[in-house]
């Protein structure tokens, strides 16, 4: 695996360019110099560091940007929407579309619940004109859901280049698609539109729904039946096979996938199942980090493991869940399974608190050419400085390539006292995007998580989320590439 500036080799080169040059292993050493042999003579040779410079200290912002970036709120929670509804707290997963006619349309997860939920944490029902859920609705009496923005490219490109950080005019209009689920957090893009899932065990919950970015009002819900019932954090197509890997998010989660029936139906009749490394029954076996703060890694710096699936019989979980039908046949565990994305020939996927200090993993698998019964699972990185990464929680690959990571830190600790936005290079390097400023002293907590990044899909801004307390959604420009 990769901790901190050491890397593994990545095989091939991917449809995404996703880690385009391979690797090679790597010892410890400064991320600013490489060595080269010419005429037997060892000479240092500046490297140029990873990523676009540090970030820029911007007191009063509610980012802190490399140089040359800048950001606009595109949105925040109880600005009225065109359907007579406010925008709900909670922004999380998201997806970006070219709307046509020079417009971008989001698609957003708000990961509310029912109300006690809602009484809970301390969020707001301001965003209906009553206390109702409106309709139509998957359920009466769960809050969470999925809203849509269509925004004017070009005048969103104009206030970002004035660095505005104001409210953006650029928004069109927006409005509610789905409602009355539970706990929407993440999902996954797909060509019919945005998945979002429900990270729920409720009766009647934990499915996966389809929504669409020519919603142009509140839709009766698109429920994916056979995709199976679980707390789904998120899902990644592959468009050649169908198939369609998801994460759990629980400290026993399992990862999952679903086999078609026909290749060209993914949202179609076909089999559940679970991922199994004969032998290892956590991918995580470690004590609590509090209680053994000194713990050391488990694993190889090169690990990786071959892995077969075991069928999950009842998929609607009637009687047993999905994760205790998988664990009854060897299914593997994962602390956290989060942020999926899929890079062309393999599924990379992070599990948010694995590892020897409680603070992520990133794996790679890789599906077998020949047969997609088998593959290899790859532990790429293991988070053992949280100053460097923490957390990663949604997870994407950009435009230029990196693993863009989005993080979630439960807890502060001297290593981690901010959210950021950070990126991994084919080197194993990490670098960072963007911080949030907001962190909140005396709670224990870092401040607002960021969720939901994503790229438009001409790569020129990068749209996050940030939730409680700011819940905002923001576009975020620079010189990507």
């Amino acid at each position: 695996m990769i901790r901190r500036r050491e890397f593994v080799g990545v095989t091939g080169v991917t449809a995404l360019s996703f880690f385009v040059a391979g690797c090679r292993k790597q010892a410890e050493a400064p991320k600013t110099k490489t060595k080269e042999a010419r005429s037997g003579v060892q000479k240092a040779v500046e490297k140029k560091a990873p990523g676009f410079g540090p970030l820029e200290d911007r007191t009063g912002d509610l980012l802190d940007l490399p140089e040359g970036f800048s950001y606009t709120v595109v949105q925040s929670a109880g600005d009225p929407l065109s359907d007579g509804f406010k925008m709900p707290q909670q922004p999380d997963g998201m997806a970006c579309f070219d709307g046509g006619k020079g417009q971008y349309v989001l698609l957003r997860n708000h990961e509310l619940g029912n109300r006690s939920f809602i009484d809970r944490y301390g969020y707001s029902l301001n965003p209906y004109p009553t206390d109702d859920v409106p309709t139509p609705c998957y359920m009466a009496g769960f809050y969470g859901g999925v809203t849509r923005v269509v925004l004017n490219k070009e005048t969103l490109l104009s206030e970002l280049k004035t660095s505005e950080a104001k409210a953006s005019k650029a928004v069109i209009s927006s409005n509610f698609v789905l409602a009355g689920t539970d706990v929407n957090c993440a999902g996954g893009q797909i060509p019919e539109g945005w998945v979002t899932c429900e990270e729920s065990g409720k009766p009647d919950h934990g499915y996966a729904f389809l929504t669409k970015p020519t919603d142009s009002k509140l839709t009766q819900p698109r429920r994916i039946s056979s995709w199976g019932r679980f707390p789904r954090e998120a899902v990644a197509l592959d468009g050649n096979t169908g198939i369609v890997y998801m994460t759990e998010d629980r400290k026993d989660g399992l990862f999952y996938r679903h086999v078609p029936k026909n290749p060209k139906s993914p949202m179609g009749a076909g089999k559940l199942q679970a991922l199994s490394i004969a032998g290892v029954k956590n991918t995580s076996p470690y004590d609590r980090p509090d209680d053994k703060p000194d713990q050391k890694s488990v694993w190889a710096k090169t690990q990786n493991w071959r892995t077969t699936w075991v069928d999950i019989s009842d998929p609607s979980a009637a009687k047993e869940t999905c994760r205790m039908q998988g664990a009854a046949q060897g299914a593997t565990t994962f602390m956290r399974g989060e942020g999926i994305a899929w890079d062309g020939r393999s599924v990379w996927f992070s599990a948010s608190l694995g590892g020897p200090v409680g603070a992520g993993q990133i794996f790679q698998f890789e599906p077998d050419a020949e047969t997609t019964a088998q593959g290899k699972l790859h532990l790429r990185y293991e988070v053992d400085d949280r100053s460097i990464l923490s957390c990663p929680d949604n997870i994407l690959v950009s435009p230029w390539g990196d693993l863009v990571m989005a993080e979630d830190n439960y807890r502060s600790s001297k290593e981690a006292t901010h959210q950021y936005i950070r990126a991994m290079t084919a080197q194993g390097e990490i670098y960072d995007i963007a911080r949030n400023r907001n962190n909140i002293p005396g709670s224990n907590k870092p401040g607002g998580e960021f969720t939901g990044a994503c790229f438009s899909p001409d790569g020129q801004i990068l749209f996050v989320n940030i939730q409680t307390p700011e819940n905002v959604t923001l576009a975020i420009s620079g010189p990507w590439t």
